[in-house]
Order: C-alpha cells, then structure tokens, then sequence
C-alpha cells in the first residue's frame, strides 16, 4: 500500500547531498546560464559546510541557496552577505549542528560575539505596551494580539470597527482595513455617516470582483 511507485530517482540528491527540489530550482534560474547553474550546485554543499551543516529544509535551505547563488554570481565568495546569513551566523537562528567557519565569522561578526543563549530571551515583552498603545479600541486579548503583529492593519482595522454600528457593518469594516482605499476616497475623508465601508469607497474596491455585490448591496 506505501511502496512508492515510481520508477525515476534523481542520484544528484545523493551526489550533491541536496533535496531534489533544490536540484531542480537551481537548473531552472532563468538568470543563470547552464554553466552557472552547475557551480551553483557544486557551491551550495561548500557553503553548508561553512555555515555549520545546517538543515536543507525552509528557510535554511533558501538561505544557504541564495548564498550560493550570489557566490557565483559575484565571482567571489561571500563579498555579498544577506541579512539573512548575517543573523544565522550571529545565532538568531539557534545554534548550528557544527561550528561556523572562521572565515565567514569573521567576515560577518569582526569583533562582536555571537549570540550564546537563547536569542528569544534578548526580547523585551511587548504585551503591556501593546495593550497600553491600542487602548479603548481593544475589546479583547486577541484585539492585542492582532495590534501587536500586524499594528498597521490592525490598527486601522480597529479604528473603523469602533465607528460601525452591529455585526455586519464589522465585517464590512474588517474587509475596508485590508483592501486598498482609493486616492480620493482618502482625500475626501470620512463621510460622516458612520459608515467605514463607503469611506473608502467601496465601488471602486469591488469593481473587479461583480461577484460580491449580492451581499455586500445588502449591507450598506
């Protein structure tokens, strides 16, 4: 019942210690000729080895990858570090199954440290002065969470549920938060009455999608 059925295994997996569809996503970048594309694959096993073997799964995978990539590219090894790269090599990401480079530590950290502990426990807890910015608008701790992720949305979110009147109109003010309002419904501003759908105008919002107008005319 579980034998696989398939008669086609890729031994560069083997060959080139990679997941498959990492194989492949590198043969396929349209930016690289053919000839890159293999140094990009003899690249990313040399880079794992100087990132402390890290798993090849997301995003560790994605990021030895892009460094691989960009090592080619460059012409030169590590003259071009990600952000992401700098704090895998800082700790952020927990510490790696074997030690990093001293190449690449030191041309990532110089003369600073890495993280030793726990990277989460360098965070200052952010609940309080979540709940303490959001305020009135909050009616719940999952209010403050939202605020806290995503404080732009939510935020707007929140402000225009506080002027809309029953369950419907919350609804309708939820989905006005995440579409974007056009330039001169902005500029005109609230309409004055209490309706935080028409304020950034749903008409122009919605003419792509027909669809939606049999619920949403019965909610005006």
């Amino acid at each position: 019942m579980f034998e696989h059925t398939s008669r086609y295994y890729n031994i560069e997996t083997a060959t080139l210690t990679l997941p498959d569809g990492r194989v492949v996503a590198y043969k396929r970048r349209r930016f690289l000729p053919q000839a890159d594309s293999l140094q990009v694959l003899a690249e990313v096993p040399r880079v794992r080895e100087d990132m402390g073997y890290p798993p090849l799964v997301t995003p560790s995978s994605q990021i030895v990858g892009t460094q691989a990539v960009l090592n080619v590219l460059m012409g030169e090894r590590y003259k071009v570090i990600p952000k992401e790269v700098q704090q895998y090599v800082r700790g952020f990401y927990g510490h790696p199954p074997a030690p990093v480079s001293a190449e690449l530590q030191r041309r990532v950290l110089g003369d600073e440290e890495p993280i030793r502990g726990r990277p989460a426990d360098m965070l200052e807890p952010e609940w309080e002065k979540a709940k303490a910015e959001v305020g009135e608008l909050a009616r719940s701790d999952e209010d403050v969470l939202s605020y806290a992720l995503f404080p732009q949305v939510a935020l707007d979110f929140l402000r225009r549920r506080a002027t809309a009147n029953g369950t419907a109109k919350e609804v309708i003010a939820a989905i006005a938060a995440a579409l974007p309002a056009p330039p001169e419904a902005v500029a005109a501003g609230p309409t004055g009455d209490g309706s935080a759908w028409k304020w950034i105008g749903r008409r122009e919002a919605l003419a792509a999608d027909p669809r939606r107008w049999r619920y949403y005319e019965g909610h005006s």
